[in-house]
């Protein structure tokens, strides 16, 4: 998939790709309001002792007292001789409480070793709320957000292959495109591609959608377009078990069939075998190109005459 692929994926499914992203902040929003915060408390310990050994005491302590939700740790800086106890935690007096413990409990330790060592001990007053700002969060639950609307759409993409442009068309089957709906020039493309690709004059055109629907529109811009060029139309749909067309073709009249989606049953194929032309009709985004490209199968087998495909676009 190439960039402009993937602009094109979000621009189609720009809902889809604007309501995660605004999910997942709403989502982390209401998470971080409704949980605790954390909190962080800090305690130091100076000594002239062995600080490898005051380091192992103090790690026993941060250990012995790592209970109730509340985290300790330590750390020591031998360049400065310093031992540093953290305390983290919901509880604000736990983590003071339990950074005060430690730190004492390892100048105890020390003393015991040797009561001549210098120890100096600075106790935690207060505890620092460490919880990640909410700003942060939501920039962080956007982008993320984003990356998974985008995984999403690219899944969505893989599972539906929807035919995207006319450019599939005309690269993937090799199809032309003979007209386009909407259009500006009221059908007038559409009925000089038909004269240009058929052999006047037609009795029956049979109308065929990649999907479920796009034929009935299809048949209406026919008709019209045959009829503001002095042609006398007929409209008739199809039978989707039907084996063959069985309406007699009157003379000076033009039958255009409304055949129904080959989803429905194979008489669709049966009816373009029989018919003059053969016109597939494709909407842009909703109709796939498995069901188109199994459609085509089926009628080369039948060796319908297919001309073209009518796009209907989205825009």
């Amino acid at each position: 998939m190439t960039f402009s692929d993937l602009l094109r994926l979000l621009r189609h499914y720009l809902k889809i790709a604007i309501a995660i992203p605004i999910a997942c902040a709403v989502i982390t929003v209401v998470v971080t309001l409704l949980a605790p915060s954390t909190y962080e408390a800090k305690a130091t310990l100076i000594t002239d002792a062995d600080i490898a050994l005051t380091g192992g005491f103090a790690q026993s302590e941060a250990e012995l007292f790592s209970q109730n939700g509340i985290t300790v740790t330590s750390k020591a800086d031998t360049a400065y001789r310093t031992i540093t106890i953290f305390a983290e935690g919901s509880d604000y007096n736990g983590c003071i409480s339990a950074a005060n413990s430690a730190i004492n409990a390892t100048a105890d330790e020390i003393r015991k070793v040797n009561a001549a060592f210098t120890i100096t001990t600075n106790e935690a007053t207060y505890a620092e709320r460490i919880s990640p700002g909410l700003l942060k969060l939501i920039a962080i639950a956007l982008v993320l957000g984003v990356f998974l609307s985008i995984c999403v759409l690219i899944v969505i993409d893989a599972i539906k292959k929807p035919i995207k442009s006319e450019n599939d068309i005309v690269t993937l089957f090799d199809l032309s495109i003979i007209g386009r709906i909407p259009n500006r020039d009221r059908g007038e493309k559409l009925l000089a591609n038909i004269r240009f690709l058929s052999e006047e004059p037609l009795n029956t055109i049979a109308v065929i959608p990649a999907g479920l629907t796009g034929a009935t529109l299809t048949c209406a811009e026919l008709t019209s377009v045959f009829e503001h060029s002095g042609v006398a139309v007929s409209r008739t749909k199809g039978n989707p078990h039907a084996e063959g067309f069985k309406s007699a073709a009157l003379p000076g009249i033009l039958t255009i069939v409304e055949c129904p989606s080959l989803s429905e049953g194979i008489g669709s194929v049966y009816i373009a075998k029989e018919a003059d032309i053969t016109i597939l009709c494709v909407r842009e985004w909703l109709d796939s190109r498995s069901a188109l490209s199994n459609m085509i199968d089926e009628l080369h087998l039948a060796k319908a005459n297919i001309i073209g495909v009518v796009y209907l676009a989205t825009k």
